[in-house]
């Protein structure tokens, strides 16, 4: 009867969460947004006080701020997961007596991916084998599956899952708890990423911010200053390149004077030597790839360009030229 019971219970509390609202309590803490993105990673986690008596297991918490560092949360499955183009992702486990609940958060580059992320691994735990008790509601599901529990959820940019290490009552009766407190923090959205190139707002998609800085994808710029493109699978270069008979615009140097910009500018993944019209200059960053595009830190421009770069982290304001 306790374990009917405890299950009927659960059943209400995912019908009430699928229905896209959760209990609150005036006595639960509030926390702060982050200052830095590890900061906000973090307080993507539930804390004690919401999924007490869980607790956090020490020196459990793995984070990574950008997409290049997703194998430290994903291991073996870090493709599949940054094709679903997961920006940033933060994982832990939490314990209660002899159960262990492993809970990851990933942060999606925009609410529509993040829902596309979440309808195809409900779809693929209707298709599994060995699941039973596959409850499905709009943003939230649950199983269980060779005596484990799993779970997910989402909510706007955030994808959340969670793997009990067992499936019985107690792990159970956690699971609303987990589930709501997982998506329950959402981050408030960041002042927009703005690009300007030379005083003219120019669009790209997904910057890559980090404590230590940020990364864009390379090629609008180029386009933006007139150059053709060539990616060469084989030795994995991005070559930018403009014919004799393009016109060659006057760029700001970083002295201030007008400098024409090269003929030439080749950048290699993984490699921080570039070349621009063949002059060697090393990277800051080495070049890297992400949703099939080309990103590098800001300095290419500096160095192959000789063009001015401001970089506010405050404003999120990116400067090139000017």
């Amino acid at each position: 009867m306790i374990k009917i019971g405890i299950f009927c219970w659960v059943q209400m509390a995912m019908i009430f969460l699928f229905a896209g609202t959760s209990s609150t309590n005036a006595a639960e803490p509030q926390r702060p947004g982050g200052n830095s993105p590890s900061e906000a990673l973090t307080n993507l986690l539930p804390s004690s006080q919401e999924v007490s008596p869980w607790t956090l297991v020490p020196n459990s918490t793995t984070f990574a701020l950008q997409p290049g560092e997703l194998e430290k949360v994903y291991g073996k499955s870090v493709g599949f997961f940054r094709d679903w183009k997961v920006v940033s992702a933060v994982a832990a486990r939490y314990r209660h007596a002899d159960i262990e609940a492993a809970i990851t958060t990933a942060w999606i580059s925009s609410p529509r991916e993040a829902l596309l992320l979440y309808s195809h691994q409900r779809q693929a735990a209707r298709l599994m084998a060995k699941v039973t008790s596959l409850q499905i509601g709009q943003d939230a599901y649950w199983y269980e599956r060779e005596g484990k529990l799993y779970a997910a959820a989402v909510r706007e940019t955030l994808f959340a899952s969670a793997e009990l290490s067992t499936a019985g009552p107690v792990a159970k009766s956690a699971l609303p708890l987990f589930l709501s407190a997982m998506i329950r923090n959402v981050p408030q959205g960041p002042m927009p990423f703005t690009l300007w190139v030379k005083d003219q707002l120019v669009r790209i998609d997904t910057p890559l911010v980090s404590d230590e800085g940020v990364a864009i994808p390379i090629k609008p710029v180029f386009d933006y200053l007139g150059y053709n493109s060539l990616w060469i699978t084989k030795t994995l270069e991005a070559v930018f390149y403009r014919l004799p008979l393009q016109e060659t615009p006057a760029t700001p140097g970083a002295g201030g004077t007008s400098a024409k910009l090269p003929a030439m500018v080749k950048v290699k993944i993984h490699d921080r030597r570039g070349f621009s019209d063949d002059q060697p200059f090393d990277l800051e960053v080495a070049p890297f790839t992400f949703n099939g595009a080309t990103y590098c830190s800001p300095d290419l421009f500096e160095k192959a360009l000789s063009m001015k770069v401001r970089w506010d982290p405050t404003t999120r304001r990116l400067e090139l030229g000017g």
